[in-house]
């Protein structure tokens, strides 16, 4: 648990989150091969568990300051079935911009921004989530923006999906969306549907 306290240090007491994002797909690389880590959630655990209320990323509150239309509308978490078109629907999209877009790190700090032509992970969250919500097909509140730490300790943002059997993800790094104890991330807080303007972290 030192690596949640020393997360959470550097969060609530330096300024917030500067995300210096994970790097390209690894389909290479077994998402389970570090899953035995110490603090893991296990396989019974399908939804996320949300604890207490912390800032955002500063650089994610002046996004959505200038994007209203992407912020979550504070109604709570709707789950919808991951099944026919909307699993079919979901998967495209996820592998579409996986591989329309370049993967880019932010050169001058963190910096969160809707591109369809490169940026890094947090660019390719808001570009799935901006797609999923502007035909209409979906509401806000099914999506919430997750940060976490790759297996190999770098800060990472997806885009999480609530369905009615699991937490899934939409993450840059893979083209397959998986529930989210099925990655090897270490989960540390994702968007609040009841205050939108704050993250929650996660617990189990």
């Amino acid at each position: 648990m030192i690596e949640r306290r020393a997360f959470f240090t550097r969060y609530l007491f330096g300024g917030g989150l500067s995300l210096v994002c994970a790097g390209e797909a690894v389909a290479s690389q077994s998402p389970l091969q570090s899953r035995k880590r110490r603090g893991w959630p296990s396989d019974r655990d399908s939804f996320m568990v949300r604890g207490f209320r912390v800032p955002p990323p500063e650089s994610y509150r002046k996004f959505m300051d200038e994007r209203e239309d992407l912020k979550p509308r504070g109604a709570g978490v709707q789950r919808v079935g991951f099944e026919g078109d909307v699993k079919a629907g979901l998967v495209a999209l996820n592998a579409s911009i996986n591989s329309g877009m370049k993967y880019r790190k932010d050169k001058n700090g963190d910096v969160w921004g809707l591109s369809a032509q490169e940026g890094d992970c947090e660019d390719y969250a808001i570009n799935k989530l901006d797609s999923l919500l502007s035909d209409g097909s979906f509401r806000r509140n099914s999506f919430s923006i997750a940060l976490c730490q790759t297996e190999n300790g770098e800060d990472h943002a997806v885009l999480v999906f609530h369905a009615r059997e699991a937490d899934l993800v939409l993450d840059n790094r893979f083209d397959h969306i998986r529930a989210w104890n099925r990655l090897p991330y270490f989960w540390l807080a994702i968007e609040s549907h009841k205050q939108g303007d704050f993250f929650e972290t996660i617990v189990n």
